[in-house]
């Protein structure tokens, strides 16, 4: 039976609490020091083989887990950045201590191995290979750990990718949770078919491998001010640190490359949306400046079961955002997995 409940207001989703989770904005850099990066920092690192690169990731195995959740991050973002979620549910929540957890680093970015010069550069060679990347992920890590249930959380990128494997392994999770999808990415100023223009004629000048029109370098005293993916000023920081903590995991803008493989890959996603047969939530934010939201709200309605909960003051990084929005998701997730478990 297909669910649709977009939720349009902050106030009205399923009794939730006005508090926060483990830790809170109002001392949030000491907590975060003092307890998410120890924890971050003691999550297992592993390293897999996929398509010629090694790829890292993080895993942390609980020895009464029964469960599974596999977290795949958006473009740019290290799976060191997901430790805060793995820590808030794992110390928030019943469900939370029931998973084991699974990060990985998609090829190009985070500390899995990079493809170009510089190693900043948001790149990628084949759109597939980041479906393939999650599918050796899954076979060789995942599926090794016990499992009963396996829940999916993607954020924009990771989103995309993890859709786009699911429509061809609609099986393998037991409920999808989903943060503005990469389905079809904004392009403005441009019109889509126009900047689709511009990176072929890119492609065709030889300048695949060069940052594309508006994108730059990682830039360590980016302004919060400026910033398009979050509200939240101490997450902001706290994103800010992680790449001064784990200088290795910097990646800066996108290449033509990588937009051009993203719009091919997603253009196939598009065409399969009714192949995802898994309870969905889908996660939106009302100021989003990457994914179409259209679009998004479009593949809600053509999956066969999504329950849509739009944020109106949250940035594009909802997991990443103010308390108020953050603590919504993270509630959000834990009633899904608690009802499927």
């Amino acid at each position: 039976m297909k669910i649709i409940n977009t939720i349009l207001t902050t106030s009205l989703l399923l009794g939730l609490s006005s508090t926060s989770f483990a830790i809170s904005e109002k001392n949030y850099i000491t907590d975060y020091q003092n307890n998410v990066l120890p924890f971050t920092n003691s999550m297992e690192k592993g390293t897999l083989k996929s398509n010629g690169l090694n790829l890292s990731y993080r895993t942390f195995i609980q020895q009464d887990a029964t469960s599974c959740l596999v977290i795949l991050p958006g473009r740019s973002e290290p799976a060191v950045k997901y430790g805060e979620l793995v820590y808030d549910l794992v110390h928030s929540s019943d469900i939370g201590k029931k998973l084991n957890y699974f990060i990985l680093d998609h090829r190009g970015q985070g500390q899995s191995d990079r493809m170009v010069s510089p190693s900043d550069l948001g790149h990628v060679d084949y759109f597939n290979n980041y479906v393939s990347d999650l599918g050796s992920f899954l076979k060789n890590v995942v599926d090794k750990a016990s499992c009963q249930k396996k829940f999916l959380f993607a954020h924009s990128m990771g989103a995309g990718i993890s859709l786009r494997y699911v429509e061809l392994n609609p099986d393998y999770f037991n409920g999808l949770m989903i943060s503005s999808p990469m389905v079809k990415i904004q392009t403005k100023p441009y019109a889509y078919l126009v900047a689709r223009a511009i990176i072929e004629g890119m492609m065709l000048a030889g300048q695949g491998n060069k940052f594309s029109v508006g994108q730059a370098p990682f830039n360590s005293n980016d302004l919060f001010t400026e910033n398009t993916f979050t509200s939240s000023p101490e997450r902001f920081e706290m994103t800010m640190k992680l790449a001064e903590i784990f200088p290795d995991t910097k990646v800066g803008g996108a290449s033509n490359r990588w937009i051009k493989e993203v719009m091919n890959g997603t253009y196939y996603l598009r065409q399969d949306y009714y192949k995802i047969t898994a309870p969905m939530k889908l996660y939106r934010a009302g100021d989003e400046q990457y994914s179409e939201p259209a679009e998004m709200h479009r593949m809600c309605q053509l999956v066969a079961d999504c329950d849509e909960l739009l944020l109106p003051t949250s940035k594009h990084e909802v997991i990443n955002d103010r308390d108020e929005n953050r603590d919504q998701v993270i509630s959000s997730m834990i009633e899904f997995m608690t009802g499927l478990n």
